[in-house]
């Protein structure tokens, strides 16, 4: 039993400073931090499929109204990405579209599970070993 659950004289409950239980936790937690950080990925692919998505109609909208897309003004990290607005408002685009739409969509759905099930996974771990 740990000094949580023994309680105090009388059974009283200890008090913890904050810090000092997550420390405790996190004790337990970090031979999984590969596995939560393959959580971490997923959380970032869901979201980037977000702005993506954006993106992507922004473009499909300015080309079924024939409007001509202002230019994407990226972060400074992104720079190395290429500039596509140019393929957005040509016929190609809606070749593309439909592989488009399915490609997000398949990273949404992995960058979720990944989100969902691996976090998860080492929170069952710890609570194993905390009972143990």
């Amino acid at each position: 039993m740990n000094d949580a659950a023994r309680g105090g004289p009388q059974g009283a409950p200890v008090s913890m400073p904050a810090m000092q239980v997550y420390r405790r936790l996190l004790h337990y937690a970090w031979p999984y931090r590969g596995m939560y950080l393959i959580g971490v990925f997923g959380m970032l692919l869901y979201a980037s499929t977000d702005g993506l998505t954006l993106v992507v109609m922004r473009g499909f909208l300015g080309a079924a109204a024939n409007t001509p897309a202002p230019p994407v003004h990226l972060p400074g990290f992104l720079h190395w990405l290429p500039d596509v607005s140019g393929f957005m408002q040509s016929a190609q685009w809606f070749a593309w579209l439909p592989l488009a739409v399915l490609l997000i969509f398949l990273c949404r759905g992995t960058g979720d599970y990944l989100a969902q099930y691996f976090p998860a996974w080492v929170a069952r771990q710890v609570v194993k070993v905390v009972r143990a």
